[in-house]
């Protein structure tokens, strides 16, 4: 069919008898000739568009969505709320579960900033006698 197409054109073009159907026409996919029905058939597949334009650096602004668009993102917006709904009732954290973590941290002794003196990383800059560690202050004498 396409084929058909362009020799009519290359005909209305040119007036010439060779271009009304007597040229031979040879059909290629990158080195491969191949038959020139079966470019027609099927059709190119791509990547197929978006459902719903969003704008675009390259492009610009999105046009305005159709009804259909716009009852498409509706659906998404409620889809997306059941989501959310179903994943929350399905998980066993409890509501207070930094404060139970804090707890279970506890229960058995002081934190390091109760300790006297406070340890652990808060106190990591600091050495022995004041000194901050890789500053090299209060250990040089002079």
């Amino acid at each position: 069919m396409i084929i058909r197409a362009i020799k009519e054109t290359l005909g209305q073009v040119f007036h010439s008898p060779e271009a009304t159907g007597s040229w031979e026409v040879e059909c290629a996919i990158d080195e491969d000739v191949v038959e020139c029905e079966e470019m027609d058939s099927p059709s190119f597949t791509g990547v197929p568009a978006p459902v719903v334009l969003t704008d675009d650096p390259w492009f610009g602004s999105a046009p305005t969505p159709t009804e259909k668009q716009k009852e498409y993102q509706q659906q998404e917006a409620t889809q997306r709320l059941h989501d959310d709904i179903r994943r929350e009732s399905e998980t066993n954290e409890s509501e207070n579960i930094h404060q139970e973590m804090y707890e279970l941290a506890t229960k058995n002794g002081k934190t390091t900033t109760q300790l006297n003196p406070v340890g652990g990383s808060e106190t990591f800059q600091e050495g022995p006698g004041g000194s901050m560690s890789g500053t090299g202050w209060n250990k040089a004498k002079g």
